[in-house]
């Protein structure tokens, strides 16, 4: 029990940790559930519905050694990236004065629609018989996609300096975390689900709304 960011650095600190302890045998491991409720939940409840959490994280397939947060379940370095990709994500927006409490939902749909529109969905052959897998990435839509991103930072006040850096970070680090989690050969198993990227959203905001009512 603790502040929100605090439980997911003390559960990155304990995995990363006991990973050593064990030195990083692939059989010995934990799953973790990380549940958030506000300072007058009820610690019993609270106690179950962490307990409930962690019960999914471990039977969610034949692996465990899982996490599940914000109501994803992922392994435990790619929830070790996502943190880190919301934290960047995060720093973005440190510093404006735009509404806050307006953007982080629409900024959170934008880069999840973002996300899950640059990839192709199925496997076929085009018109010029070039054959794309599943999972491969889009340039031509990803483009757009970002373009798309800069015309909705302007629209929220961003002046154009700001918006092209924050783009250029989200940009950067999107095409970083594509090139670590997806399997470009098309091996669904090894296809890393596009909702994962909420837990990086859903970060971000959590902590820009923690730092807006500490400004208040």
């Amino acid at each position: 029990m603790g502040k929100w960011d605090n439980v997911i650095h003390f559960a990155r600190k304990l995995r990363a940790d006991f990973h050593e302890f064990t030195f990083k045998n692939p059989d010995v491991h934990f799953s973790a559930g990380i549940f958030m409720g506000n300072p007058h939940y009820p610690v019993g409840r609270f106690y179950r519905d962490a307990g409930k959490l962690q019960d999914d994280a471990k039977n969610s397939n034949e692996r465990k050694n899982r996490v599940k947060i914000f109501n994803q379940i992922l392994d435990w370095e790619e929830f070790d990236s996502k943190i880190n990709l919301g934290e960047k994500f995060a720093r973005v927006f440190e510093g404006e004065e735009t509404e806050m409490k307006k953007l982080p939902s629409a900024f959170a749909y934008r880069i999840l629609n973002l996300v899950k529109s640059s990839f192709r969905e199925s496997t076929y052959e085009d018109r010029e018989g070039n054959w794309y897998n599943r999972g491969s990435i889009n340039p031509g839509r990803f483009s757009r996609n970002v373009a798309g991103l800069r015309y909705f930072l302007a629209r929220q006040g961003f002046d154009k300096k700001r918006s092209e850096e924050a783009v250029s970070v989200i940009e950067k680090e999107l095409i970083w975390d594509f090139m670590r989690s997806f399997d470009f050969n098309g091996d669904e198993d090894k296809i890393y689900p596009v909702r994962d990227y909420l837990v990086a959203l859903n970060y971000a905001i959590f902590k820009n709304r923690a730092k807006a009512s500490q400004k208040s």
